[in-house]
């Protein structure tokens, strides 16, 4: 609940813990709706009641909703958003249940938001959206259909054959697993996951700038979110029929063109130049979690997916051709179950330090993250007010990218340190002319813009 995912020389804080639902209205909610909706739809579920203890369980205390819903005002978009990128930076406080939303009410002309902040213990990944999902509702009250068909069938069932899952019922093999893998030999764990080892203090051989891989990765305190123009999903839809490919794998070609663009607007050299991007991968359960149980019914199933992203590729027909087969391993229920078993069953059985090891190993050889979140198919409604457009931001070691599908477009943003990554307001026009040129070259007359 504090932080005590990375080593704590890495500088990671409860702040990097939190996701931030920004929910953009066209109004500001009531504050006594929002009071009421949050009581009558969230308390249900036993981790919006409860406390977070030191030993890491949480236990049920007396909650009251009002405590966790905060006015603010605001006197135009902009300041809308200041507002919002401020509390952002603020830890939740401990002593209470880790949640707590926000209205930021426009005074002026523009869109108001609702920050919905959850602390990633209490939902995350598939649990989140069903949260998010059982406070709104469809047009005329209708409930929610979450996007099962984008979530992975073809991942329910683990391979017994893998790494992790032939070993997931001996913690014996689990420690042989990791001594035969071990730092001292030249290898990490994450070998497995072909996610090479890293010594504290070495960078890595590559630049630290311009989406370079971190080495050793530190949280500097500074994170800036980016937001992209809302981008057309029957424009994307198109991309994907005429490439014989998914939506995820044009997300993640048009990322590979935009840094590529934005390298070379800052006279960083691109060819040979393969970074690596950790795709987050829904993992749904064999054993569904008790519906009918408060605290059961948020179990979550997600895990990391390492792929490479090659900037090399000199026109969008190449970088989408290249860039595709990179992205196989998400497709692959063998890497998702591994990646499962590894670091939700194998590594906490290491111990803190171990664990906290891997996952800096990780994170020190990819430059971002990307998260792509179906969201529900039709209009959303929360508070009594159609949800505009959802960002979610998610303030991690090293850059992230979060898409959302909502209303018939795809929302983007980008986090990442604005010293780090400067000039970071370029990046959405990049990611644009990337869907653009790679339309015209795949015959899709159309704009990417919603």
């Amino acid at each position: 609940f504090k932080a005590a995912m990375f080593p704590e020389e890495c500088g990671v804080t409860q702040v990097n813990m939190v996701i931030n639902s920004y929910l953009f209205f066209d109004r500001a909610p009531e504050t006594a709706t929002v009071v009421d909706d949050v009581t009558a739809r969230l308390l249900k579920f036993g981790r919006f009641t409860a406390l977070a203890g030191e030993d890491g369980r949480m236990r049920p205390v007396e909650t009251r909703p009002e405590d966790h819903v905060t006015y603010h005002a605001a006197a135009d978009e902009n300041e809308v958003l200041q507002i919002a990128a401020e509390l952002t930076d603020q830890p939740l406080d401990l002593d209470k249940p880790l949640w707590h939303f926000h209205i930021v009410a426009n005074q002026g002309e523009g869109p108001s938001l609702v920050l919905a902040r959850v602390h990633s213990a209490l939902a995350d990944g598939l649990s989140l959206l069903k949260v998010l999902s059982e406070l709104g509702e469809g047009a005329g009250g209708s409930r929610l259909a979450p996007r099962a068909d984008r979530v992975g069938e073809h991942r329910r069932q683990a391979p017994s054959h893998t790494p992790v899952a032939a070993a997931t019922g001996d913690a014996g093999q689990y420690a042989m697993w990791w001594q035969s893998c071990s730092a001292r030999s030249g290898r990490s764990i994450g070998d497995k996951l072909e996610i090479p080892a890293v010594t504290p203090g070495d960078d890595g051989g590559v630049d630290h700038k311009c989406f370079g891989c971190r080495g050793n990765p530190k949280y500097s305190g500074l994170r800036t979110a980016v937001f992209f123009p809302p981008i057309s999903m029957p424009f994307i839809n198109a991309l994907k029929g005429a490439a014989d490919a998914t939506v995820n794998d044009v997300l993640y070609c048009a990322t590979a063109g935009m840094i590529r663009r934005y390298r070379e607007a800052h006279g960083h050299i691109n060819e040979g130049k393969m970074l690596k991007v950790l795709q987050t991968v829904a993992t749904p359960p064999a054993e569904q979690p008790d519906v009918d149980n408060p605290w059961d019914c948020l179990t979550n199933s997600w895990t990391y997916v390492s792929c490479e992203l090659d900037l090399t590729p000199l026109s969008p027909r190449e970088r989408m051709c290249q860039n595709t087969a990179h992205c196989s391993p998400v497709k692959d229920p063998r890497r998702a179950h591994s990646g499962m078993g590894l670091l939700e069953s194998a590594a906490p059985r290491w111990g803190a330090e171990r664990e906290q090891e891997l996952y800096r190993n990780i994170f020190a050889q990819h430059s971002l993250v990307l998260s792509n979140i179906p969201g529900p198919p039709q209009d959303v409604f929360v508070f009594g007010q159609q949800v505009r457009t959802l960002q979610v931001v998610f303030q991690t070691l090293i850059p992230q990218l979060v898409a959302v599908t909502l209303n018939g477009s795809l929302h983007l943003n980008l986090v990442a340190d604005p010293e780090a990554v400067a000039d970071m307001e370029t990046l959405p026009g990049y990611f644009v002319q990337e869907l653009s040129d790679l339309g015209a070259a795949l015959g899709v007359a159309a704009d990417p813009v919603a």
